[in-house]
């Protein structure tokens, strides 16, 4: 495993390490960039005349760079490690996760409160990890990701508090058909939401996954659920 800095964005320095073995690298920023504005990653970067995929976001990668308002994700990315855009609270906007990314870690993208415009989930995606999209807060009822969402159907488990207080998620909730669990408070504070339709192979709805969403008018409960 070998790390070097590689280009610039708003003149921070992004460091790429190489997964050793293979043709991929992973991406964050090399100091504390709490005025960066914006961000681009590269699909690919190219050091002594090889090239090296950009597949994973780091851990702790861009937390607290809370002025950028923009981020443009590769086609090439499979994981967005946990903290990697952590209280990134300037993103404003969509937010696109590319088809390849399997797994959405733990407070990936907490407190990222002002994303406003629509969710686009991977559809190879599998965890969705504990705080994902969690807002943080109850005080501003105006947060979240708007219109309807879908869970691609590869996703088998939603961690605790993944999309709690996301307060703008309309209308229907579309769950995977691989979904086999849904963690402690996971939508909870969802104050929007009018309809959830469970899976027929699920298992477990964690306590309060629901709690607060106050607006939710059909709930359907499969079979299959042995733990609630």
């Amino acid at each position: 495993t070998y790390t070097f800095n590689y280009g610039t964005v708003n003149l921070y320095k992004l460091k790429f390490t190489v997964i050793e073995g293979t043709n991929e690298c992973s991406v964050k920023v090399s100091t504390p960039a709490t005025n960066l504005t914006a961000l681009e990653i590269p699909t690919k970067v190219t050091i002594q005349n090889s090239d090296y995929y950009v597949t994973e976001i780091d851990s702790v990668a861009f937390r607290n760079c809370t002025k950028f308002s923009s981020v443009s994700l590769p086609d090439s990315l499979k994981m967005i490690r946990g903290r990697a855009f952590y209280n990134c609270s300037g993103l404003t906007g969509d937010l696109i996760i590319p088809d390849n990314v399997t797994l959405i870690g733990e407070y990936a993208f907490y407190g990222c409160y002002n994303i406003k415009g629509s969710l686009k989930l991977s559809e190879k995606l599998v965890t969705i990890g504990q705080y994902a999209f969690s807002r943080n807060s109850s005080n501003n009822t105006d947060m979240g990701f708007s219109g309807s969402l879908v869970i691609p159907d590869n996703v088998k488990t939603i961690g605790r508090y993944a999309f709690n207080y996301c307060t703008n998620l309309r209308g229907s909730l579309n769950m995977s058909e691989s979904l086999t669990s849904i963690g402690d408070y996971a939508f909870y504070g969802a104050t929007a939401l009018k309809s959830v339709l469970l899976p027929s192979g699920i298992e477990s709805v964690g306590k309060y996954a629901f709690y607060k969403c106050t607006a939710l008018e059909t709930v359907s409960l499969p079979d299959s659920i042995t733990a609630l």
